[in-house]
C-alpha cells in the first residue's frame, strides 16, 4: 500500500481540501461506472472511516445513497489511528501531519 504524507499549512490546506474533494468525487463516480455495467443493482455494506472533517464529503455520498439505496453505509467520524483489517473498514481516510526525514 502507499502512503502519501504531506506537509499541509493554512493556504496550502484549503487548496489540499479542494483536491481531496475532487479526487472522492472522481472515485465515486468511477464506482458508479463500474455498478452501471453490472446487470445487478450492487447490495451490502460498507463500512468506511472519515476523518472528523469528512463530512465535508456527505454530498458526494448522499448523491451515492440515492442512486444505489441497497448500499449501506457505516460511516465512523475520527481522527485517531484505526486497525482497518480488524475493524473490517472498506475504505479509511486520516489526515495528519509527519515529519519527513532527511
Amino acid at each position: 500500500m502507499d502512503i502519501f504524507v504531506l506537509d499541509v499549512r493554512a493556504q496550502e490546506g484549503e487548496a489540499f481540501l479542494d483536491r481531496c474533494e475532487r479526487i472522492f468525487t472522481t472515485e465515486v463516480k468511477a464506482v458508479e461506472r463500474e455498478f452501471a455495467q453490472s446487470k445487478r443493482a450492487p447490495v451490502g455494506k460498507l463500512r468506511v472511516g472519515l476523518p472528523s472533517m469528512g463530512s465535508l464529503m456527505m454530498p458526494a455520498i448522499a448523491d451515492f445513497m440515492r442512486k444505489y439505496p441497497a448500499i449501506e453505509f457505516d460511516i465512523d467520524f475520527g481522527d485517531l489511528p484505526i486497525d482497518v483489517v480488524g475493524g473490517g473498514y472498506d475504505l479509511v481516510i486520516r489526515w495528519a501531519s509527519c515529519t519527513i526525514p532527511g
